[in-house]
């Protein structure tokens, strides 16, 4: 089962990274590397910022899922188990 979980997590990130190769963005056109506005007007705007923070939310949950799954297995590698108890400061 634990064998199992980590295959899954690197079978995952491996594909994801495969389909992350294959993307091909178009290059930008002269005129749109010349023209634009400023960045601080672009950072200025509300619905960047809430892009933003909607963005980095999806990131952290993203990693703690992540460091979770890595934690469980961890712990279960070297047979503790979660039943007995959520302290693991050694105060029983």
């Amino acid at each position: 089962m634990r064998l199992k979980m980590l295959t899954t997590i690197f079978a995952v990130a491996a594909l994801s990274a495969l389909v992350l190769l294959g993307v091909r963005l178009p290059k930008p056109t002269a005129a749109e590397v010349a023209g634009g506005r400023p960045l601080g007007a672009i950072l200025r705007q509300p619905r960047f910022v809430v892009g933003d923070e909607v963005a980095g939310e999806a990131r952290r949950g993203g990693e703690n899922r992540f460091r979770f799954a890595i934690f469980q297995f961890g712990h279960q590698h070297v047979d503790h188990d979660f039943t007995s108890g959520a302290c693991h400061c050694g105060a029983v």
